[in-house]
């Protein structure tokens, strides 16, 4: 019987094998100032809803970095991850809310400040009640 999880590793080293909440649908590479090189990982769990997690790992390495590991969702299927003008990640993801009669949807920009994230706004894009 098929898990919800997924494993990536570094190719050729399977020491540095990582779980993956979610079956993979994507994996992509590019530089960072900073940590080199990261990967994101896409994954489906269940539904609609997508995660997207972040590592990072240097050219040659046989693990992915300690203290680089991190994950965003959405139940909209919605991550954005760009890059600012100045090089920075910038991460979009939108979210379906329900509660009191109403259905809305927020959208949340994280900005990457040299190896952490930080929440920088929280909007409501669409409301529609009952």
């Amino acid at each position: 019987m098929p898990t919800n999880q997924s494993k990536i590793q570094l190719k050729g080293k399977p020491d540095s094998s990582v779980e993956i909440n979610g079956f993979v649908v994507g994996i992509e590479r590019f530089w960072h100032k900073e940590l080199n090189q990261i990967i994101k990982v896409t994954s489906k769990a269940g539904g609609h809803t997508t995660i997207v997690r972040l590592l990072a790992t240097q050219r040659g390495a046989d693990q992915f970095t300690a203290d680089f590991d991190v994950t965003f969702s959405s139940s909209m299927a919605y991550i954005v991850v760009s890059k600012s003008a100045d090089g920075n990640l910038i991460v979009t993801t939108r979210d379906n809310h329900r509660g009191d009669n109403c259905q809305w949807i927020t959208e949340d920009v994280f900005v990457m400040e040299g190896v952490k994230f930080n929440k920088i706004s929280t909007i409501e894009l669409h409301r529609k009640c009952l």
